[in-house]
């Protein structure tokens, strides 16, 4: 409907305009022809009494001359007198209109001068003058006068008929193209918008017919060509999506068969090999082939293995059943502390030192000082088992503004969080196995090793704490893990940069460290 009206008011605009135009200049040729009419009867007066006019003024003078111009006037509706054109000895004689005297003054003989002027009873007239050189010294000539308001009588009533005229117009125009616009454009409009919210809503079906042959039909039948078009896309990628869902199925129950079998893999060894031990020995004490000595160091280590499955089954557990949280403030510079003193005993056998470097002195974190702790030893120990003997391995606990990795949008805010960075020197991790380190049962060693579910329950704690960890390796440099903890602080971010950059932090800590060529270990890359 909006279109339509558009339409109208262009039309009508347009109408209007014209007729306007139109009576514009039939006003105009009305006032033309008026001065057409008194410009040729002059001419023809001049022309015809030119020579007799002079021989009047030789006889009588100015006298002579009005009252021969007056007896030889034929026109009813003009008046015709002899005027002067200059200002000397200004008589009855001057022209009607005192500002035409300029004008008139700068004719040459026998040319002629249309002033339209308005007398003191608010009427128009017309005055023609033609100059004439009758002998004498001054400048002269015929004035003929007429009035004009027949002329804006009819001028005034055209102006009144336009007005009616348009008035007509306006009406009809409106009913007209209201009634067109409606059934030629508004209604196949609103069938073509119906149409277009249908395809919006994935309807492709029905196809809309729009008659004539115009551009909205050309417009009605290449939606219906894009709908037919859609539709079959809409088939296709459903077919794809179909396909696409089985295949994912067969991939997750192929991943599935994968973990399972890296779980039974792992749980068979990790058990199965306590559990023939404790056969073994259970055996031999059932015999009564040992003496009390034996029988003893055999319950040892049938109680030492039982406690190795307990393990076992008590970290997986922990990684299916993660306990709940016991929140609570705790200083994580002592807990780094008493963390590094309990793997002293690991690190000494394998002759590792860990070195602390306290780059914050006060760090109070809120959280399970436990959970913490569980995290810290399994990177520990992992970074023991993987440094080459007589190496070096740094703690570095820090506080940094950072935005947290899995945040966007509004949420994407840069927040206080305490750091733990624990380098090693050991064999670096393969680019294959980085993102897959923190997945479950993954593992690079050999089975027996571990279950391959270290990390992934590191990686689960530091989330439950609203933290994440992230992990860096280089050929030749080793490995450095990244621990990320919130802290609630009333300290404001920076405003330019980012406090915290990964790759900036790419060198490892600068210590004399032993060539890996020059030791003799075995290089296992490091997975729990």
């Amino acid at each position: 409907m909006r279109l339509a009206l558009k339409l109208i008011t262009v039309f009508v605009v347009a109408v209007l305009l014209i007729t306007i135009a139109l009576s514009y200049l039939t006003v105009g040729r009305t006032y033309e022809l008026a001065e057409k009419r008194q410009r040729e009867y002059a001419e023809r007066f001049i022309d015809k009494l030119h020579r007799e006019l002079g021989e009047q003024w030789n006889s009588g003078g100015v006298e002579a001359l009005e009252s021969y111009i007056q007896t030889r006037n034929t026109d009813p509706f003009v008046e015709s007198r002899w005027v002067w054109f200059d200002d000397e000895d200004p008589d009855d004689s001057d022209p009607y209109q005192p500002r035409a005297g300029n004008r008139v003054q700068e004719l040459e003989s026998d040319q002629l001068l249309n002033i339209i002027t308005r007398r003191a009873d608010g009427n128009r007239e017309l005055n023609t003058y033609c100059r004439l050189d009758i002998g004498n010294a001054r400048k002269g000539g015929v004035e003929f006068t007429s009035s004009l308001a027949e002329v804006d009588k009819q001028a005034t009533e055209t102006i009144f008929q336009t007005i009616l005229m348009i008035g007509i117009i306006a009406l009809l125009s409106i009913g007209l193209v209201l009634l067109a616009s409606v059934r030629i454009v508004a209604r196949p409009l609103q069938i073509l918008t119906q149409k277009t919210e249908q395809i919006g809503d994935g309807d492709f079906g029905q196809p809309i017919k729009v008659s004539g042959n115009d551009e909205l039909n050309q417009l009605a039948e290449s939606i219906n060509e894009m709908c037919v078009r859609l539709a079959h896309q809409q088939q296709k990628i459903s077919q794809e999506m179909s396909q696409r869902r089985e295949t994912e199925s067969q991939l997750r129950h192929a991943d599935r068969l994968k973990t399972v079998g890296r779980l039974a893999a792992g749980i068979a060894h990790e058990i199965g090999t306590p559990l023939g031990v404790i056969s073994g020995r259970a055996a031999l004490i059932a015999g009564g082939q040992l003496g009390e000595e034996k029988q003893l160091e055999s319950a040892k280590t049938i109680k030492s293995e039982a406690d190795r499955i307990t393990s076992t089954i008590r970290q997986l557990l922990d990684f299916a059943r993660p306990s709940s949280l016991c929140s609570a403030e705790f200083d994580l510079l002592m807990l780094v502390r008493e963390t590094v003193d309990l793997v002293s005993t690991l690190s000494s056998e394998n002759k590792i030192e860990i070195v602390i470097e306290e780059n914050a002195t006060e760090v109070t974190c809120q959280g399970d000082r436990n959970q913490i702790e569980q995290v810290l030893t399994n990177l520990l120990v992992n970074a023991i088992q993987a440094s080459s003997k007589g190496s070096k391995i740094h703690v570095i606990l820090d506080r940094v503004f950072a935005v947290h990795p899995d945040r966007s949008g509004s949420l994407a805010k840069k927040l206080l969080y305490a750091t733990i960075e624990i380098a090693d020197f050991g064999p670096w991790i393969e680019k294959e196995n980085l993102k897959h380190i923190f997945e479950p049962f993954f593992t690079t060693k050999d089975i027996g090793q571990g279950t391959g579910l270290g990390l992934s329950i590191a990686y689960g704690i530091i989330q439950e704490h609203d933290g994440w960890i992230e992990v860096k390796s280089e050929v030749g440099k080793g490995s450095r893990f990244f621990v990320f903890i919130p802290i609630e602080s009333d300290e404001h971010p920076p405003q330019n940069g980012d406090p915290f950059d990964l790759n900036s932090r790419s060198e490892a800590p600068n210590v004399d460290e032993p060539s890996i060529a020059d030791e003799a270990f075995e290089v296992d890359e490091r997975s729990e």
